[in-house]
């Protein structure tokens, strides 16, 4: 499976700069349930964040344990936010230690220590909303991917946490990888 690469930022969503995305184009048709594409596009966004000209890392993959599950749109936002009134939760009474905690735990609470003044968490969280609705507005096939296939994910699994998925556009051919690897 190839792609075209049609954005890239590492070191940042939009304004949530620990969120690491690519946007990639398929050079053949999709099925957005077939697994391999996303496997496919998993691999590549990987390869895009970890061999990225501006550091001269030493990074690797281990694409035989990659491995993932297709997942509701809930699940892709996680406890912390509730999809139909699409609202943020309070975190601390939203979750468990097993719980998969989405990307709005990755994109609103990176690290225990980041805390915005109030008056700044309001906009973030507005911003964030608008963010997950126009990921969300088209058909979409999302997956949520292991972490211990590459050391691209090695700093936020040992400090903090490590988030990765896939979500494939099927109506314009496009798959959008987000990734985020944060520490203290």
């Amino acid at each position: 499976m190839e792609f075209d690469i049609l954005s890239k930022r590492i070191n940042g969503l939009l304004v949530f700069d620990h969120l690491d995305h690519v946007c990639l184009k398929a050079k053949t048709e999709l099925m957005g349930d077939d697994f391999e594409i996303h496997r496919a596009a998993a691999i590549k966004g990987v390869n895009s964040f970890l061999f990225d000209e501006s550091e001269k890392r030493d990074f690797f993959i281990e694409d035989e344990k990659l491995e993932g599950n297709f997942v509701d749109e809930q699940t892709f936002a996680g406890p912390f936010y509730d999809i139909k009134s699409k609202k943020i939760k309070d975190p601390i009474n939203s979750w468990g230690p097993t719980t998969s905690l989405g990307i709005a735990a990755a994109a609103l609470y990176p690290n225990c220590e980041f805390r915005l003044p109030s008056f700044l968490e309001k906009k973030r969280d507005e911003f964030f909303t608008e963010m997950l609705s126009n990921i969300l507005l088209y058909d979409y096939f999302i997956v949520e991917w292991s972490t211990n296939w590459s050391n691209y994910f090695h700093d936020g699994n040992l400090y903090w946490r490590s988030y990765f998925w896939t979500i494939l556009f099927p109506l314009n051919q496009e798959l959008l990888v987000i990734g985020s690897s944060v520490s203290d």
